[in-house]
């Protein structure tokens, strides 16, 4: 066992016996005393859980297969149906003497015996046997991510809103700011390209380039970093449309599709145009100035805002079809940050992922990823679990390389290590992937302020009948104007409201994306709200003027049919008893938003049903 003090966890007793009946063991004993006293950790006495341990390193020999396989082959029991029965039956009819009597025939301690020396031999040939003893022996750069807040915070929060014209503000992105015609060369496949030319090369495909672009081929991968047969191709327009129109097909029973441009967002982040999305994550979210310098190089203050929320969109969206496995990632020369190493004082070893995570299924492809020329750099495999909710995409039926089987993870995602193991050179982090809680489709972005009027007059028209509810008429002005004055207003002031509502519901969600017709509706909304909130105090004001005058509410009859434009009302048909003449009528139109106070002894519909008016005899 590895120890913080070595001299005083040594049972003396048990270490003298172990050499009085083997000499070999003794041995054994004595030189990992020696080796403990030579690789005392400080970050062990930070931590005494990150130390190895030989029942953990047990687990990952798969010792329990090796005991199924061993017994229940032994008996015939192999048979998945039958192992139940068998297990039951042994505790029913067998004993402790049958039980040793078929471990020792079916030769179970030579078989685990064989795995765990195998075992052995390869944890003493291996250059690290933890992560934090990887991290100490070899050289790389130190990897950096993003914290909670970050998380948060979400994507918008990182890069701003994306620009409703989403085909146009990518195109501008990729063709006219400052990056755009400034070339890059991607480390994984050596292409030398920009972000013009592999705007073309997804939105406007072709054999060969166009000639404004000024070559004479589309850029290539370095045939030392990639084989011929995985060279990307063009995608011709019909082509991806044709993909895009099948994988909705598969998308429609959870009620989302893809747009062009989501799908145009994703195939050019499977190739080159990665480098440059990341890097504008990773610079504007870390913080790390050599995360910023990369940022500022690569795309000169190009924040590719749209195209970067269009992505995200697409990969929520596909998150939907993604089966739940094991994903990995491989990554040459990268090193943990300490906060992976050591836990915080929430119990929790990990991180916050600003970019786009890229990950694949194939563990061939990631371990390619990480191996590395030079033995003494650092390679590092982070594998990760996905769940129910957090999954990722798989971009592999649009991607410039389907070999990759490339599954990605939306920006700003949380990875929280559960495990970490050495294998040969190579050090794999297990973790679990949390997919980041505020990541919202483009169409959801897009209406943020659509929604927000909506629910704002939502409110306003519950406010309005909650409020006037709570005010209590009383005295003269009861009598006036008739009991539940104010429950008739506040219901009354809600229904006006929500035919404004309609309305604005009517609009496209786009419509509120323009501050002016943004500002116009919630100025409409709220002067709607306290005109109608006055008119109690209004009429407590009418009534009391008219007090002196012996005034009463009468209820109406309602009118049996008066559709058609040629309906009358007339008090005659409605026969109120009491109403003689010289007497004010507080009447109603048709449509709620009509109130008049009218005189006379006729009110009569004049040109439709939104308008009434008013009519004195012989006028």
């Amino acid at each position: 066992q590895a120890c913080l003090k070595p001299n005083s966890v040594w049972k003396s007793e048990g270490v003298v016996q172990a050499a009085i009946m083997n000499p070999e063991m003794a041995k054994v004993l004595s030189t990992a005393k020696n080796n403990v006293q030579q690789s005392s950790s400080t970050v062990h006495e930070k931590n005494p859980s990150l130390m190895w341990q030989f029942g953990k390193w047990l687990e990952s020999l798969n010792l329990p297969k090796i005991m199924t396989t061993a017994v229940l082959g032994h008996v015939g029991c192999e048979a998945v149906e039958v192992q139940l029965a068998f297990a039951r039956a042994m505790a029913a009819e067998g004993n402790y003497d049958l039980l040793v009597g078929i471990l020792r025939d079916c030769n179970l301690v030579e078989q685990l015996a064989k795995c765990i020396w195998n075992g052995l031999v390869d944890l003493n040939s291996q250059s690290a046997a933890t992560g934090i003893e990887y991290e100490d022996k070899f050289n790389g750069f130190q990897l950096s991510y993003a914290g909670l807040k970050d998380f948060h915070s979400g994507l918008d929060g990182l890069v701003g809103l994306p620009d409703p014209n989403l085909f146009e503000a990518m195109a501008n992105e990729h063709c006219a700011c400052a990056d755009s015609q400034v070339s890059y060369t991607t480390g994984n496949y050596g292409i030398t390209t920009t972000s013009e030319i592999e705007w073309a090369f997804v939105a406007a495909p072709a054999k060969t380039p166009p000639s404004n672009l000024g070559i004479d081929a589309w850029p290539h991968e370095q045939e030392s970093k990639c084989e011929l047969d995985h060279f990307r191709n063009p995608m011709m327009m019909e082509e991806l449309e044709e993909k895009r129109a099948e994988t909705n097909k598969r998308l429609e029973e959870y009620g989302v599709s893809l747009m062009r441009e989501e799908v145009m967002g994703i195939r050019l982040y499977t190739g080159p145009m990665f480098v440059k999305y990341n890097a504008v994550l990773r610079g504007l979210g870390s913080g790390v100035p050599r995360m910023v310098n990369q940022y500022k190089d690569l795309c000169q203050g190009n924040q590719y805002s749209t195209t970067l929320h269009v992505i995200n969109s697409a990969i929520i969206k596909l998150g939907l079809l993604q089966p739940v496995c094991k994903l990995f990632c491989g990554m040459a020369g990268g090193k943990l940050p300490e906060n992976f190493l050591e836990a915080d004082k929430f119990n929790v070893r990990g991180g916050v992922e600003a970019a786009f995570r890229s990950t694949t299924t194939d563990r061939n492809v990631a371990m390619k990823y990480a191996s590395r020329d030079d033995p003494s750099q650092a390679g590092l495999i982070l594998e990760l679990q996905q769940g129910m909710i957090d999954r990722g995409a798989d971009l592999s039926w649009i991607s410039m390389y389907p070999y990759e089987a490339e599954v990605c993870f939306s920006p700003l995602c949380g990875l929280e290590v559960t495990d970490m193991k050495v294998e040969g050179n190579i050090l794999v982090a297990e973790m679990t992937v949390n997919v980041n809680m505020k990541a919202v489709t483009i169409e959801r972005m897009l209406a943020q302020r659509y929604h927000t009027v909506v629910k704002m007059g939502e409110y306003e028209a519950k406010a309005l009948a909650r409020e006037q509810k709570n005010i209590v008429l009383e005295g003269t002005n009861a009598d006036i104007f008739g009991p539940g004055l104010h429950d008739r207003i506040g219901n009354f002031g809600g229904r006006i409201i929500q035919i404004g509502c309609k309305t604005l519901e009517d609009q496209e969600p786009t419509h509120y994306n323009n501050n002016i017709n943004f500002k116009q509706a919630i100025s409409d909304l709220m002067n709607c709200s306290s005109f109608i909130k006055s008119w109690p105090s209004g009429l407590d004001s009418l009534a009391a003027a008219m007090q002196p005058l012996s005034l009463r509410h009468i209820d109406g009859i309602k009118a049996g049919n008066d559709g058609g434009t040629s309906a009358r009302m007339d008090l005659d048909f409605y026969q109120p008893a009491e109403l003689q003449e010289g007497f004010l009528l507080l009447g109603h139109g048709y449509q709620a938003v009509d109130i008049v106070l009218a005189g006379g002894s006729m009110v009569k519909q004049a040109t439709s049903w939104r308008k009434v008016w008013a009519l004195h005899k012989g006028d």
